[in-house]
């Protein structure tokens, strides 16, 4: 039985990688159709393993939770060492930290949105980046400092490796 669990990564990796790209993108665009899409991928990863599709959706929770908190402790040694390093101040810190749960807290309300049509998505996508780039920019914080906070990290494969056994 163990054997079997060691295959799902191959087809739990196209879950982890969609949960970990709409958590680390501060405007995420998901396509119509992506939550059917996920619970079929996981009704077909329980009937292919023997698992309750409850089974496989807490192990997928429990890599989503653990990869969350590992890119949150890797924030804050970024931002912590740009301190030290004179790249930002303290006091941007803070407005970085604040900023990016606000923009997570943003990203959860607008679900439904992400449901509508591709154009107003793409409207809201650009409306976001000019609010965020003036927000920067008022506060002095780099556009580019930003985006290398998103850099790098384990991918949601790697989180795989290993649980699936249990």
């Amino acid at each position: 039985m163990q054997k079997k669990w060691l295959v799902i990564p191959a087809a739990a990796v196209a879950i982890g990688v969609g949960v970990a790209m709409t958590t680390v993108s501060p405007v995420s665009a998901q396509g119509p159709g992506s939550d059917d899409m996920h619970q079929k991928m996981i009704s077909i990863i329980a009937e292919k393993f023997g698992k309750s599709e409850d089974e496989v959706k807490a192990l997928f929770e429990e890599i989503h939770t653990e990869h969350r908190e590992q890119r949150s402790a890797a924030l804050q040694t970024k931002l912590s060492d740009a301190v030290t390093a004179g790249t930002i101040t303290e006091q941007q810190k803070q407005l970085i930290l604040e900023k990016m749960e606000t923009l997570k807290e943003e990203r959860q309300e607008r679900t439904e949105v992400h449901k509508a049509d591709r154009e107003q998505r793409k409207t809201e996508r650009e409306s976001k980046r000019a609010e965020l780039e003036a927000w920067a920019e008022a506060n002095g914080i780099d556009l580019e400092f930003l985006k290398s906070l998103h850099e790098g990290g384990p991918g949601a494969g790697q989180h795989l490796r290993g649980r699936l056994a249990k």
